[in-house]
């Protein structure tokens, strides 16, 4: 098969027996450094090239610096939210939920908070030092290091100091590709390979971007479609046009695309897919994506190597479509 797969790495892989038969599939497994810390990642990295080698697969693997995102802290135990319920968050403040960054000198009364890849949604009803209390405006979850997206918020720089830290980590470790979040022009991707020496990914999530998407999928080594934030900087409804502008891109500078995020999040829970989730991935095949990621649904999920097998065939079958015309075939 052409269109090769990237597997996140996470609690579900470590289950015995699980990442053997994951790497069945995956041709790249991605390690996100926005969760766990240095010790965490030496050790799936020992455990995934132990395994791979036991396999006889062939695999690289991809360190995902954390970049600008804001989220929250470590929170004991997944909160239950309810529409209507009052959240306090605080930045340094006990008592409230934990956030890494303060957002209160930029929250307004009436802003919506975004928590997640949108999923639960908050505004704003008060706000005070270092503090904002909201208001749920539907049901949903909040646990640690759940990203979090406030209209009007600052715009850093991307790589950040901290990604370079990372990205020195990820080096020593012998990582094959590096992606770097939020990339905003191509002097990031440039200081970031510069930095390491590893080939760098840069993920499309903003409208900053897109605006400067030519320079840089030029400067990168390898481009991905990152949908979860992309969607909550310009809209949902619009990603279905920047997909198909970016991997037109990455065809036409022969550099290869990476469609990510919620390709089978149904599958985090169940068995089945939906027929949506079959459909995107087939059009993302079509499309010319050269990879298809999976995130939750192999690091947390609760059917990992279906969700990868279902992933291999849905674009198998979509390879051998009568007529077929691939966009891009390069691969990394």
């Amino acid at each position: 098969m052409k269109t090769k797969i990237i597997a996140t790495y996470g609690p579900a892989l470590e289950k015995p027996g699980v990442l053997g038969k994951a790497l069945r599939y995956a041709n790249i497994i991605r390690i996100n450094f926005s969760h766990e810390n240095k010790a965490k990642w030496s050790e799936y990295v020992d455990t995934i090239r132990r395994e791979a080698k036991r396999s006889r697969r062939e695999l690289s693997l991809l360190a995902d610096l954390p970049g600008p995102k804001i989220r929250f802290g470590k929170i004991a135990q997944e909160i239950e939210v309810k529409s209507g319920d009052e959240i306090t968050i605080g930045y340094n403040k006990k008592g409230t939920i934990p956030i890494e960054y303060d957002i209160s000198a930029e929250a307004r009364r009436g802003s919506t908070i975004l928590i997640g890849d949108g999923c639960l949604k908050l505004s704003i009803s008060k706000v005070g030092k270092g503090l904002i209390t909201c208001r749920a405006l539907n049901n949903g979850r909040i646990s640690s290091r759940k990203g979090v997206s406030m209209s009007g918020m600052r715009k850093v720089l991307s790589p950040t100091p901290e990604d370079m830290k990372l990205a020195e980590f990820a080096k020593s470790e012998s990582f094959d590709w590096i992606g770097l979040s939020f990339a905003t022009s191509a002097a990031g991707v440039k200081s970031l390979r510069s930095h390491t020496g590893i080939p760098v990914v840069s993920k499309i999530e903003s409208t900053a971007a897109l605006s400067n998407l030519e320079e840089i999928v030029k400067a990168s080594d390898a481009v991905m479609v990152a949908r979860g934030d992309l969607a909550l900087d310009i809209g949902i409804e619009n990603i279905p046009e920047a997909q198909r502008d970016i991997i037109s891109e990455c065809a036409r500078l022969e550099k290869p695309a990476i469609v990510a995020t919620e390709m089978l999040a149904s599958m985090v829970s169940k068995a089945m897919p939906t027929r949506a989730e079959v459909n995107d991935i087939a059009n993302a095949v079509w499309a010319g994506a050269s990879y298809l990621m999976l995130s939750e649904e192999t690091a947390v999920g609760s059917y990992p190597v279906e969700a990868l097998e279902m992933l291999y065939n849905t674009a198998s079958v979509a390879e051998r479509a009568p007529g077929m015309r691939r966009g891009n075939i390069s691969s990394l």
